[in-house]
């Protein structure tokens, strides 16, 4: 049984018989390799895309970065309820720093501070424009449930409990590389 493609050389043919068998074997093998319409298109060129993931993933890491900075920040400037703490302003800009700085400054007013551990699982969910990104976005469910608010003397707000939160954040690359959260929002506990 034949192949397509497949060309069969009977042994009774003249030599000169068989190179023109063969000559037009590689033709029609040379036309059928190149498949349907690979008349005479250009390669396609994939360094393109793999530059741009490239570009995607370090961007991507750098947002990270500067969004586990500003959390940090956040919770050394919360064991003092500081909300002028110069390390907040080193990750975080905006609409997000001014957020931040006002918490704080709230729980200053009313002799609290902040203390504990979160645990946070930040995920980047988008990244513009391509192919360098300059924006983030990352979505993280922030569990804050050992990060808790307590009086100056030490004794537990009973009434502001920990959880789950939903948390969105938008990071920008405004200069060169100063990666900087620009947005923040935090849900009510036990949303994720």
């Amino acid at each position: 049984m034949m192949h397509h493609g497949a060309v069969a050389f009977s042994g009774k043919e003249s030599g000169r018989g068989r190179a023109k068998r063969l000559l037009l074997a590689t033709a029609v093998l040379a036309a059928g390799c190149g498949g349907h319409g690979s008349d005479s298109s250009p390669p396609v060129d994939t360094t393109a895309g793999v530059a741009t993931q490239d570009a995607r993933a370090v961007a991507e890491r750098n947002a990270l970065l500067a969004y586990r900075g500003m959390l940090t920040a956040y919770a050394r400037a919360g064991l003092t309820a500081d909300p002028n703490g110069q390390l907040l302003a080193r990750y975080a800009a905006g609409s997000a720093l001014t957020t931040l700085q006002t918490g704080l400054a709230h729980f200053r007013r009313a002799g609290q501070i902040i203390r504990g551990e979160y645990r946070s699982e930040p995920v980047p969910t988008d990244a513009r424009p391509l192919p360098s990104p300059t924006v983030v976005s990352i979505m993280d469910c922030l569990d804050d449930r050992d990060f808790l608010v307590y009086t100056d003397s030490g004794e537990k707000v009973n009434n502001i409990v920990g959880g789950r939160r939903l948390t969105t954040a938008t990071v920008a690359n405004r200069q060169g590389d100063e990666w900087k959260v620009i947005t923040i929002a935090v849900q009510p506990a036990d949303i994720c």
